[in-house]
């Protein structure tokens, strides 16, 4: 009988996203193939280098510490303590760690001046034209790659908000054309209002250069300095778990 082989992914933690602090040191990840043949019994042999091993695990470890982080915070910061519990659980999302990583990003580019985001705003939308040109739709459909385009109004009033803040500021609409190729418009609004809630970051109630009650997001520092943390884990994790090397 042909030899058939059953890929398994065990953790010895069967909720890493969800360890607590220095318990994740504990955890340890396994990549096994059971073998099964007629006549000969179970079987298990490692799949992966251990080093490609090791460096999964550094991330796995990595990411459970910056949930963690993110639900201490929201402890701390979220304004309605009743929910507190409610939006700790919905704070492990992908979508979170996309949003996160934006406004990292934004600081570490240091995308604080006007010429920045506007050199942001114009190459996102070079990408979505070419994307739409194409038609290439993988990512999302026709229309939902036409909301993402930035009009010239819309770019200049981004602009000259930047310009009045001194810093990267803006609506969650257009955070959420800026996040097109990792989630849905919807997606990204909803996580950012989640984000808010946590108290993790600020909402202000309207933009006076606009005239309008344009409701602009901004941070305090704490998405960008968790950020810095996870990815830090990572490398240390990963020089860690394989015996100092790196």
């Amino acid at each position: 009988m042909a030899e058939k082989f059953y890929p398994k992914l065990a953790m010895s933690n069967p909720a890493p996203l969800t360890c607590l602090g220095e318990q994740c040191a504990n955890t340890r990840l396994k990549i096994v193939r059971r073998s099964y043949l007629a006549d000969e019994a179970e079987k298990t042999e490692e799949l992966l280098p251990p080093q490609l091993v090791n460096t999964l695990q550094a991330v796995l470890l990595a990411e459970s510490r910056f949930l963690f982080r993110l639900r201490e915070r929201t402890a701390e910061m979220c304004k309605v303590k009743e929910d507190v519990v409610a939006i700790q659980r919905e704070l492990n999302h992908e979508n979170v760690v996309h949003v996160a990583r934006f406004f990292f990003l934004l600081k570490a580019l240091d995308c604080s001046s006007p010429a920045a985001i506007e050199a942001l705003i114009e190459a996102h939308n070079l990408k979505v034209k070419r994307l739409l040109d194409a038609e290439d739709f993988r990512f999302r459909t026709r229309k939902e790659l036409q909301k993402s385009v930035f009009k010239d109004a819309q770019q200049y009033v981004c602009v000259k908000t930047v310009k009045e803040k001194g810093r990267a500021v803006l609506a969650k609409t257009e955070i959420a054309a800026l996040l097109f190729d990792h989630m849905s418009r919807d997606s990204a609004v909803k996580t950012i209002d989640l984000l808010v809630r946590a108290g993790l970051l600020i909402e202000e109630d309207s933009d006076p250069l606009s005239g309008s009650n344009r409701k602009l997001i901004k941070t305090d520092g704490i998405l960008e300095d968790t950020v810095a943390s996870y990815l830090s884990d990572i490398g240390n994790l990963a020089i860690k778990l394989n015996g100092g090397k790196s």
